[in-house]
């Protein structure tokens, strides 16, 4: 009898807070689906009518002991992450400034926040994205992924060999203040990404394949934040393809109006990034309309105040003549 009264008083408590948290409510579902022997006649009539609405086992499946929600395809999250290398034990990536400070790979141009990423795109490596269909928010993760779910294998149809002058017209290495090419760095080559692999007199040898082919990588991540208005996602998917500078966003259920920062209107990249955005906008959130607006306000020119006082006399520096003395 006394597990009657105890299960008739958890069902009140719980109903009571049915609507403040949803981990209770999951739980309350919980108890309903794994039909611990109770009957209507010893629930309260809020617990019952949320018994008669319990979902399927696969529900469950999507949450956590306690109901924290699992991630799925299309959600959009900011996660912090350290990115290594196994075989080295190297860390090459990261969202902590004072783990990149202490590992020697800070560099200026980085920015170290949570980064947004839309999971269940293919826009990350496989393994991880599978890993973050399976993680809940605020929850520590490790995972190990061979190279064909990271960044693939390595292939040697993949190395080309070009001109050094070829190299040179590149925007990046023309200009006054242009850098020269060297080993190992990132350049843009017709629309594909590639890292000078070597270089001789008259020739450079471009790698595209990816960084870190053929390369087991492990992730340590934790999923910060989900993004949850129309506003938020507008924000975070400019902040992916793009970079981080503040945009002025304005959004309806159906339309976006996004007003481009002075960075954006002159950057070549922005117009490689703006048609993966407008896709994005349309296939995740489900917006039918996508305004950017470039504002080019003229500033106004500051009139200098006329002078209502007189300027003070300006001090004769020439030494004063003593009046002569008369002759008598």
């Amino acid at each position: 009898m006394l597990f009657w009264y105890f299960i008739l008083f958890s069902s009140f408590i719980l109903t009571s807070l049915y609507n403040l948290n949803s981990n209770i409510k999951s739980y309350l579902h919980m108890l309903c689906y794994l039909n611990i022997s109770i009957s209507q006649k010893h629930l309260t009539p809020i617990a019952y009518s949320v018994c008669r609405q319990t979902p399927s086992p696969t529900f469950f499946r999507k949450r956590g002991s306690l109901g924290g929600r699992r991630m799925e395809k299309g959600d959009l999250v900011k996660v912090d992450y350290d990115m290594w290398l196994v075989e080295t034990n190297e860390l090459v990536e990261t969202t902590n400034a004072e783990l990149a400070k202490e590992k020697k790979i800070e560099s200026k141009n980085a920015t170290y926040e949570p980064v947004p990423i839309l999971i269940g795109k293919e826009r990350i490596p496989k393994g991880l994205d599978e890993s973050l269909q399976k993680a809940e928010i605020g929850k520590e993760y490790t995972v190990e992924i061979p190279p064909k779910d990271a960044f693939g294998e390595r292939d040697p149809k993949k190395i080309e060999v070009h001109s050094r002058s070829e190299i040179l017209r590149l925007p990046q290495f023309r200009g006054r203040d242009a850098e020269e090419p060297m080993v190992g760095m990132e350049i843009n080559f017709r629309n594909r990404t590639a890292i000078i692999a070597g270089m001789t007199a008259g020739r450079v040898r471009l790698d595209f394949n990816p960084k870190y082919a053929g390369r087991t990588i492990r992730y340590k991540y934790i999923i910060r934040e989900k993004a949850e208005t129309t506003k938020q996602k507008v924000e975070w998917l400019l902040r992916m393809h793009y970079a981080p500078v503040e945009f002025k966003v304005e959004t309806t259920d159906s339309e976006a109006t996004i007003v481009l920062p002075d960075r954006a209107k002159f950057d070549p990249r922005w117009m490689t990034a703006k048609l993966p955005i407008v896709n994005d906008l349309r296939e995740t959130i489900g917006l039918k309309t996508v305004r950017f607006i470039e504002e080019y306000i003229k500033k106004e020119e500051k009139t200098e105040e006329k002078k209502t006082e007189s300027e003070p006399a300006k001090e004769n520096n020439e030494p004063k003549k003593e009046p002569e003395e008369k002759k008598e």
